[in-house]
This record gives C-alpha cells, sequence and structure tokens, in this order.
C-alpha cells in the first residue's frame, strides 16, 4: 500500500491481526468487495458526524443517539498488495450482472436482485442527498448570517457533501458515480471540486475515508520507479494517459498545505473523467510530499505527509526529476502531465522546460525537464506533453470569460480593452499571457498589446523602476516602464482606488486571494472609468474571492459584466431588473478538454495555438440565453458539451501546427483523414468526430484512450 498512503508514520498499539495465507488466483475479489462494503459504510458513518447538529424534538428532548457501529471484523489482507485502490473500476454495485457476479466470485457478497445501472446511479443520489441538501442550505442562507457563523456552516457542509461523495464512488463504483456526476454538474461539482475541496484540504489528514492518490515522498527519493509501479492498474486497463501532479506549495488561496494538497489533484482528475473522453482508469492522482513550509500544518498531529520543510533549491530539482522520472518509466513518455497548485516560479520553470525539451539530431529529445541543465535524472529522458492549470489553463478560462462578455450587447471588444490585474502571481500572468496571444492574433503588434496589461501587487504598481533582481521572472515579463511608477507615487495612489482612476482600465482582474478587496470604492472608480467595465474575481475558494456579483452590480449600477472563479448565485440586475447570472470562470471549463483533445490527437506538446483554440471554443458555447442573462461563459450544467467542443478544437490546433506524435493511431487517422479531403490542416469537424469516438466508449471494458480503434472516424 505504499504509494496509496502519506508518507508519515504514526504510532499505534500493538494488535493482533489474522492474516490468511496466500490465497488462491481470483480469491481476493470477495475480500476486496468485503472490505470495500466495510469502508463505504464506515465513510457514510463518518459523514453523519459530519453534519450539523440536528434540532432537539419538540419538548426540548435531544435527537436519538446514533447507534454505535460495531467492531470491524478482522480481514486477510488482499493480494496484491494495493490492488483496492483501482476496484471501483470495475464495480458496478447491484447492476453487476449474474454471470460476473458468478465468474468474481461476489455471488452471496451482494443482494440477489441485479438493478440496472440507472438504479444504481438513483441510489448514489439517496446515498448522499442529506449531506448534499444540508450544503445547498447552508450557502443559501449564508447571506443573511454573521460572517464567521456564514464561513463555519459553508465549511462544515462543504466538508460534510465531499466525504458523502467519495463514500458513495466506494459504494456503487465509477460507472453510478460518474453517471451521478454528470446528472447534475451545477450541483454536484461544487461538492467534490471547487470550494469544497478547499475544506477537504484543510482536513485531510482528518478524513474518515481519503480518495486514493498516488504519494511520493522525499523519504522515496532513489525508489520513486518502485514506488510508482506499486499503482494498481484495474483488469484489462490500459495505462493512464494522464497524470495530475502537485506538491502542494500553493493550494487555492489557502497557502502551502503540504501532503494535505492531495485532495486537488484527486479532485481535477475526478472533473476529467466526469466531463471528458478519459475514463477514471485514464487518469492518475499524484502528490508529491516534498516538505511544507506551513509550520502549523505540518506540526499537527493528524498531519498525514512528512512534518519537515520543504526542500528547494537541487534538493527539491533532483526530486521532482527522479517523480517524472518514474512515472515516464511506468506510464510511457505519452503520459499527458498537469502540473497543479506548484509555487509561481516552480510552475513557470516547469513550463520553460518543457518548452525547451525539443527533439536532437539522434530522436531524443530535450536535455532537462527541470531544474538547471545536468541536474535532474530527466537529462536524456524524452519530454512529455504537459501543462501548467494554474498559468495556462485559468489563462485560457479567463480569455474565454471576456471574449463571451464581448459578445454581450454594449460591451466593447477585446482589442479596445486596458486590462489592470489586482495580483502578479501565476493566474494574473497566465491570463495576461492569454489575453496577449489573442490580442497578436488578431493583428495586434506584441509590443502594442504587451503595453494593454497593467499587474499590480503588494507593492503597487509592477514596473521596471524596482532594484535589480527584486522582480521575478513572472512579473518582469509585463513590468510598466520606469517613469510610470513615478505618475502613480502621489500621496493615496497605492490604494487600488486611486490607481484604477489613474489607469481606468476596462478590465478588472482579481487573482491576489484577498477577499473583499474590490471594494465600493473601487468597483465604483471602476464604473466611472468604463462605461461598461468586465470584473472577474478569479480567487477561490469563495473566502478568498476578490468581491460578490451583488456587490459589482450595486456598485457599478448594473453595468460591469462579473464572472468569478468560484459559482456565485443569480441576481436582479440593478440597471435592467431582469434576472443576471454571473458566469463561472473556472479552469474546469478548459482543462478537461484540453487533455482529451492533446490525447486524441497524440500531441507531443499542447502549445500557445492550442490554448487560444480552447478559449475560443469556450467562448463559443456561449448560447442566446446565456447573452441575454449577461452570462460570459456557458453554464457548468454543459460541462460534457463543452469539454468536447475544446477537446475538438485542441486537437485539430496540435494536429495542424504539426505537434503530434506520429506512433499515435488517432494523430495519424486524423493526418490521413485532413490529407484525403485536400487540405493539408485538420478540420474541427473531423476532430469533432474522433473525440466523439473516444466519448462514446466511455467506462466500458477496454474503451481506455489507448485501445481504440479510431479508424470508425472516416
Amino acid at each position: 500500500m505504499g504509494p496509496l498512503l502519506p508518507a508519515r508514520l504514526a504510532r499505534r498499539p500493538a494488535r493482533t491481526i489474522q492474516v490468511a495465507s496466500k490465497p488462491e488466483a481470483g480469491t481476493d475479489l470477495p475480500l476486496l468487495a468485503s472490505r470495500r462494503a466495510l469502508l463505504a459504510a464506515t465513510a457514510a458513518a463518518a459523514v453523519v458526524s459530519l453534519l450539523p447538529p440536528q434540532p432537539a424534538a419538540a419538548g426540548g428532548a435531544p435527537p436519538p443517539a446514533l447507534p454505535t457501529p460495531p467492531p470491524p471484523p478482522l480481514l486477510p489482507c488482499p493480494a496484491p498488495a494495493g490492488e483496492a485502490a483501482g476496484r471501483t473500476a470495475w464495480n458496478l454495485g447491484l447492476a453487476t450482472p449474474a454471470p460476473d457476479r458468478d465468474s468474481a466470485r461476489l455471488a452471496g457478497l451482494l443482494p440477489a436482485r441485479v438493478t440496472s445501472l440507472e438504479t444504481e446511479i438513483a441510489r448514489a443520489a439517496a446515498a448522499v442527498e442529506p449531506a448534499v441538501a444540508a450544503r445547498d442550505a447552508a450557502h443559501a442562507a449564508s447571506s443573511q448570517a454573521p460572517p464567521a457563523e456564514r464561513e463555519a456552516a459553508k465549511a462544515t457542509t462543504n466538508l460534510a457533501a465531499y466525504s458523502a461523495l467519495a463514500a458513495a464512488r466506494l459504494g456503487v463504483g465509477d460507472a453510478a458515480f460518474f453517471g451521478l456526476l454528470r446528472s447534475d454538474f451545477g450541483r454536484y461539482t461544487p461538492c467534490c471540486y471547487t470550494p469544497s475541496v478547499g475544506d477537504a484540504c484543510l482536513k485531510w489528514g482528518e478524513l474518515p475515508y481519503r480518495p486514493p492518490c498516488l504519494y511520493l515522498s522525499s523519504a522515496d527519493a532513489g525508489r520513486m520507479e518502485a514506488v510508482v509501479r506499486n499503482w494498481p492498474l484495474p483488469p484489462g486497463a490500459a495505462r493512464p494517459r494522464l497524470a495530475v501532479l502537485t506538491d502542494g506549495a500553493r493550494i487555492l488561496g489557502l497557502g502551502d498545505l503540504g501532503a494535505q494538497g492531495a485532495g486537488i489533484p484527486v479532485g481535477k482528475c475526478l472533473l476529467h473523467a466526469a466531463a471528458g473522453g478519459l475514463g477514471p482508469a485514464d487518469t492518475l492522482p499524484v502528490s508529491l510530499d516534498f516538505g511544507c513550509d506551513t509550520e502549523r500544518v505540518r506540526s499537527h498531529p493528524l498531519y498525514p505527509g512528512l512534518p519537515l520543510p520543504r526542500a528547494a533549491g537541487r534538493t527539491y530539482d533532483a526530486l521532482i526529476g527522479e517523480a517524472l522520472a518514474a512515472l515516464l518509466a511506468r506510464f510511457g513518455p505519452g503520459l499527458i502531465i498537469h502540473y497543479e497548485d506548484f509555487a509561481a516560479g516552480t510552475a513557470d520553470a516547469l513550463l520553460r522546460r518543457a518548452v525547451a525539451c525539443r527533439p536532437s539530431a539522434d530522436g531524443r529529445q530535450g536535455t532537462a525537464m527541470y531544474g538547471e541543465e545536468g541536474t535532474t535524472t530527466l537529462a536524456t529522458t524524452v519530454c512529455p506533453p504537459s501543462f501548467s492549470d494554474d498559468i495556462q489553463a485559468t489563462g485560457a478560462a479567463a480569455l474565454a470569460a471576456l471574449l463571451g462578455a464581448a459578445a454581450i450587447p454594449g460591451m466593447p471588444p477585446l482589442a479596445d480593452g486596458r486590462f489592470l490585474f489586482y495580483g502578479a502571481g501565476q493566474a494574473a500572468v497566465g491570463s495576461a499571457r492569454a489575453i496577449v496571444s489573442a490580442l497578436v492574433d488578431g493583428g495586434m503588434a506584441p509590443d502594442d498589446a504587451r503595453g494593454r496589461i497593467f499587474l499590480l501587487d503588494s507593492k503597487g504598481l509592477v514596473t521596471r523602476a524596482r532594484p535589480a533582481g527584486s522582480l521575478s521572472a513572472l512579473k518582469a515579463e509585463f513590468a510598466r516602464p520606469a517613469g510610470e511608477a513615478a505618475t502613480l507615487a502621489r500621496p493615496g495612489a497605492q490604494e487600488l482606488a486611486a490607481i484604477v482612476s489613474a489607469i481606468k482600465p476596462t478590465v478588472l482582474v482579481g487573482a491576489a486571494a484577498v477577499g473583499g478587496a474590490f471594494t465600493e470604492g473601487v468597483l465604483r472608480a471602476l464604473a466611472a472609468a468604463s462605461p461598461r467595465p468586465t470584473v472577474l474575481a478569479l480567487s477561490n475558494p469563495d473566502t478568498a474571492a476578490e468581491c460578490r456579483a451583488v456587490d459589482v452590480d450595486a456598485f457599478t449600477e448594473g453595468r460591469a459584466v462579473f464572472a468569478a472563479g468560484t459559482a456565485q448565485p443569480d441576481h436582479a440586475s440593478t440597471r435592467t431588473g431582469r434576472p443576471v447570472s454571473p458566469g463561472f470562470a473556472n479552469n474546469a471549463l478548459v482543462f478537461p478538454g484540453v487533455a482529451l483533445g492533446a490525447a486524441v490527437s497524440g500531441a507531443s506538446a499542447i502549445g500557445e495555438a492550442a490554448w487560444l483554440a480552447a478559449a475560443r471554443a469556450v467562448a463559443e458555447c456561449v448560447q442566446a440565453g446565456d447573452v441575454a442573462a449577461e452570462r460570459a461563459l456557458p453554464d457548468v450544467g454543459r460541462l460534457v458539451e463543452v469539454t468536447a467542443a475544446v477537446a475538438a478544437a485542441v486537437a485539430a490546433a496540435c494536429v495542424a501546427g504539426g505537434g503530434v506524435d506520429e506512433g499515435r493511431c488517432d494523430a495519424r487517422l486524423l493526418k490521413a483523414a485532413g490529407a484525403s479531403r485536400g487540405s493539408g490542416r485538420v478540420s474541427r469537424a473531423l476532430a469533432a468526430a474522433c473525440v466523439g469516438v473516444v466519448k462514446e466508449a466511455q467506462y466500458q471494458p477496454g474503451s481506455e484512450i489507448g485501445g481504440l480503434k479510431p479508424v470508425e472516424v472516416i
């Protein structure tokens, strides 16, 4: 179970465990089914304990106490080690057909009735309903509650809903679980993704059941390849096509959570599988436990990671280099790497190293994936296709929101914009890069496009007047001329409202995770600077959002279009009186489609053209009803549809740009089909057909990307 558990070992009292002798082939299946049922029951009981206390019955009598669960039975250890983690992939609950029950020796371990998958989805819905309904009620009532009480209620019910969904997946299996998510994305996604996943990460060491994750730690240095080989693959499954990695250094707006950040790759993999054509077995969540610099987190007695300061410098470079090499050795060089919630400098360095990885004359690729050349174990390793969610996917989501906003009557086009970013980290720079890419692609000179960007950090406007070496590579990319610092140096100019008045932006983007930073004064200054501004509050969870939709509407007199990184409720427009629906400017609209498009096309790299295509595809999904509600982005309930559109656009861009692996059958097919139709470029319609073949077969045995026969496209 090595890689399936965090590295930290806790002291525990000695106990006697019955261990069965080595079972015959196949006999682990009923044992694992029993274990899964036990875990599900334990997790369900824990979920009940997380819900808010129920009110006393009439007459003041306290509610009846919950029955104490019986002690767990003594179970023999499953063999081979770690196999339990992959079993949700074949488990269909009561929908398991009778012949499969016999062949898997499950007869008698499940109730006799054989149901349909739809019934199992309904069963899962009934199981999670109390927790999800309690969460819905807490969020609906929170606007009237005092702030402290409001946030406590939201955090408690977020955690209960997250745990309920985790227990449901364990009980009914992947087919029914992902069917449940797809039945109502708008309702269930916030329970297993933003914002609930933030509360789950804060309590990761205290959760009664943690979803499976591959844990690689600094204690594994020198043996990571062996540890990675412990990750179980479901029977008949292809190797994972995508791995989501985090080192926990910058989890949402919560800071360095170390190993407790494992909930983030778990949540991202859920979205990849629920929204895209990548099945659950095609994705791999990975937590890199290389230390934690938040003392109160790592010193907590229930912290699941190594209680050590974060590794740095060449030590860190060597660790991440070995981790990447181990993953590629087990799962192949085509494994797509999705980087998530790394520190700003680390994430950008990973991207720059990936870009520098180019084929050499002898066909080998690159010199180093991360760290200074020659310091990592990847010096002669093939570089995988990779992307940073925090930089590139955030940028594409923000650009999509701006393109969608431009389609709303009265809003200025993107080319007329001036863009002020409150924050100068990964999200801000990624969004700025995406905007510049779109402007240049539209015919604007690169210097003119960069001149539309203004970054603010804790010291004010980012300019080249700062002392040498004080600007990070990220900030230096968009630093303003030195003379502008003097212009804004008058008394009070460092206040955000004064800077807004001086710069007169048409778009204000929040990406600093400072909750409530866009005050009434800031929003009124924005409204005075632009007749129809756009406000993006990208920070999450919702406690870190720069403003609320209702405040933007009130303080701009209903003239601003608003979108946020965490979903916010609808409200009536101050200007028109009609219902307004804030856009959900979250990466979930982007990254599942990008990964699917890269997998279908066999992309060896995911370049700038692919990200621009992804942003435009999301914006093109905005419908007339969205425009009427001044929603700049498609509703998250259409996530499957949006993902397919993004995947088709990305696949077409990758193949058209030549950045594909000719050994991938999907890529060969797309290129051949494009040529047969008289064009060297692949149309999005053709790519959409290929994406459709992938998505049609989702969750069926042998249907993973690696086993597809996409000749059906033609």
